[in-house]
């Protein structure tokens, strides 16, 4: 205690002593954790280890007596301090502030003369930044689909110049990280401040199969000179049947035929076609470059009078059946396959 007294601090050349002595303490070198501690430059650290009496109540000691199964012995407790070793690992080092707020020059007569615009202050409910409140999707489907208007709905959308508004789409399963210029079809407004709207191109399907994706907005707001991004919504893309409706005849009471369909499965997706109520699997298939599957439905079922409704679910997420855009909503009738 009377050293811990006299030398309350751990001084650089004590730490590296003790961590490479010379010679060897009993003759062995230092175990593997003692010789981490030493690689670790422990000693070079800006702050240095300090060793302070603690005081411990009765119950403290208590505890300590019987984490140690040693019980009404002389104790003395100290506190040693923390050391935050410094990483050796590059990290990201930020650039200094040069001003708070864009540059303002109120006398054009004298470049000399500017000062800093500072914080704004906007009250208001509503953060004055882009953000985005929902997603969505053409004729009130709950899933988007290739070549279909996409709507993103928020707040401060308004970009300069207007073309600079991008759409940025990532699936984590397949690490998909494309972006898709805004489009804004007529009528609706251009540039709009709590609407972009966007379409996924067929041409680009390969890039993204069906899924769930995290969909978010790029644009450069009005008296900035740097882009900014968005908060990140869910967006459902549903697989999308093509050559429907189908009329398909049984030979011997089976009933072939193939199904395409876009965009292109991936490896490790499922797919299954529901007919009616009823489920099939196709034939065995090669991903990740298939957009057709081939379906053998023995025993097949007649279908009624106006065809079994299709619907290829890929994943859980299956290609629309419901024009929602009707009042009352009702099924489609491109969305069939009729078997006879």
């Amino acid at each position: 205690m009377q050293l811990l007294h006299e030398m309350p601090v751990l001084s650089r050349k004590a730490i590296r002593k003790a961590l490479d002595p010379s010679p060897p303490i009993g003759g062995t070198a230092l175990s593997p954790a003692l010789k981490a501690l030493a690689d670790s430059g422990l000693e070079n650290q800006i702050e240095l280890i300090k060793i302070t009496p603690e005081y411990l109540n009765t119950e403290e000691i208590s505890k300590l007596w019987t984490a140690t199964q040693s019980h009404l012995r002389p104790t003395a407790a100290y506190m040693a301090s923390v050391v935050l070793i410094e990483a050796k690992e590059p990290t990201r080092s930020p650039l200094p502030v040069l001003t708070i707020g864009p540059v303002i020059k109120p006398d054009p007569l004298n470049p000399d003369t500017w000062y800093e615009r500072g914080v704004v202050v906007i009250p208001g409910l509503e953060q004055p930044l882009p953000m985005l409140d929902a997603v969505i999707p053409a004729d009130d489907q709950p899933a988007a689909q290739m070549d279909k208007v996409i709507e993103l709905r928020g707040h401060h959308l308004v970009a300069k110049p207007a073309t600079s508004r991008t759409v940025l789409l990532s699936n984590d399963r397949f690490d998909i990280h494309e972006s898709v210029v805004a489009t804004d079809p007529p009528p609706s407004p251009k540039n709009s401040a709590t609407s972009i709207m966007f379409t996924i191109p067929m041409a680009s399907a390969a890039k993204f199969p069906v899924g769930i994706y995290s969909v978010s907005a790029q644009l450069i707001p009005p008296d900035e000179a740097n882009d900014r991004s968005t908060n990140r919504l869910a967006l459902t893309l549903a697989p999308t049947i093509t050559g429907l409706p189908m009329t398909v005849a049984r030979v011997g009471g089976t009933a072939t035929f193939t199904l395409n369909f876009s965009p292109a499965l991936r490896a490790g997706q499922e797919a299954v076609l529901l007919l009616g109520q009823l489920k099939f699997l196709p034939e065995p298939f090669v991903t990740p470059t298939t957009t057709s599957l081939d379906f053998v439905i023995k025993n097949a079922p007649v279908s009624p009078a106006l065809g079994f409704l299709a619907r290829l679910r890929i994943d859980g997420i299956e290609s629309p059946i419901i024009d929602r855009s009707a009042k009352p909503p009702a099924f489609l009738s491109s969305a069939r396959i009729n078997i006879t």
